[in-house]
């Protein structure tokens, strides 16, 4: 199975995050929970463990704690899948992708873009990956270069 996701993922310990499920019209909040376990983190999306089975395709907005002291990001985005966790004590593990980083209405601040990628350099290690084809190692080369600007839309080019 290949691998879509352009932005790698990286664990934060200690990381955690607050979340409130959004509702039409994006302004009130169905439900809310706080302090959630961050499973990993991207700058494209995370992953937070929690023990409700939240509503895949539903708006969230986020609160993401990294220290104590430290600011935390504020992040709006969209959950796009929920499953059982397994191994650990939450019930659920639950993927959300990040809006877009931008200045229109909407956007998430490009500040927190700048956090993000702050903390891939300082969080993420290189996993050592099996070999490939010829092919696959070229198109990952170019997906490897291009997702530093992470989702192509932030540096104006597509993939």
């Amino acid at each position: 199975m290949m691998e879509r996701r352009k932005c790698v993922r990286f664990a934060v310990p200690g990381a955690t995050v607050s979340y409130q499920i959004l509702r039409f019209p994006f302004r009130l909040f169905t439900s809310a929970e706080e302090g959630c376990p961050v499973f990993d983190l991207s700058k494209g999306g995370l992953a937070l463990l929690t023990n409700r089975r939240l509503p895949s395709g539903r708006k969230i907005s986020l609160l993401i704690s990294i220290s104590e002291g430290a600011e935390p990001m504020v992040l709006r985005g969209r959950i796009i899948h929920v499953g059982i966790s397994q191994g650990v004590s939450y019930r659920y593990r639950v993927g959300v992708q990040f809006d877009a980083f931008g200045l229109g209405k909407g956007d998430n601040a490009p500040e927190v873009l700048k956090m993000l990628d702050g903390l891939e350099k300082t969080f993420w290690t290189a996993q050592p990956s099996p070999p490939r084809a010829a092919g696959e190692a070229r198109l990952d080369a170019a997906v490897g270069m291009h997702a530093r600007c992470c989702l192509g839309f932030l540096c104006g080019q597509m993939l």
